[in-house]
C-alpha cells in the first residue's frame, strides 16, 4: 500500500542503520491512497503496537493534515540503530 522511498540518495535508508550510536529518531511522512485512509490508519496502529511490544520502540506518534488531508507524518524514537534494524528484518 505505501512505498519506502529514500529523498537522501547519497546515505540510503538501509545503510544508516549500520551506525552504533543511541536513541534513534525515525521520521517519515505519507499520503494515504484516497479512499484508503481508515485502512492505512489501522495498519499503522497494528504495526506501532507490534513495534511497541519488541521493547525497542521507545516512543511513536502519527501527525495527521488539517483539512481533511491524507498526509501523515510519523515520528518513532528507537532504542538504537540495531534495534531498528531488526523490525525491518
Amino acid at each position: 500500500m505505501l512505498t519506502l522511498e529514500n529523498l537522501d540518495d547519497s546515505t540510503p535508508f538501509v545503510g544508516r542503520h549500520n551506525v552504533e550510536t543511541g536513541p534513534v529518531t525515525i521520521i517519515n511522512t505519507f499520503v494515504a491512497p484516497e479512499g484508503k485512509t481508515d485502512e492505512v490508519l489501522a495498519a499503522w496502529a497494528a504495526d506501532a503496537q507490534y513495534m511497541k511490544d519488541t521493547g525497542n520502540l521507545l516512543a511513536v506518534q502519527l501527525y495527521r493534515g488539517i483539512g481533511g488531508s491524507r498526509l501523515f507524518t510519523n515520528v518513532a524514537v528507537w532504542k538504537s540503530p540495531a534495534a531498528l534494524r531488526a523490525a525491518f528484518n
